[in-house]
């Protein structure tokens, strides 16, 4: 996976937290940090890929 759209998932997980601060509906904000954890926990496997494609 191209490095850009790693670094556009990491900034859509932040913005995610972002918007989940500014929540006035909890159930919103729960939600959207769960998406966040949910984008930073496939960050890696996505890296993961990559370095092997790479080594291929």
């Amino acid at each position: 996976m191209d490095s850009q759209i790693i670094a556009k998932l990491r900034a859509k997980a932040e913005r995610c937290r972002e918007l989940a601060a500014e929540a006035s509906d909890a159930e919103a904000a729960q939600s959207l940090l769960q998406l966040a954890d949910e984008i930073e926990t496939a960050i890696p496997v996505f890296e993961d890929n990559k370095a092997k494609l790479g080594a291929s």
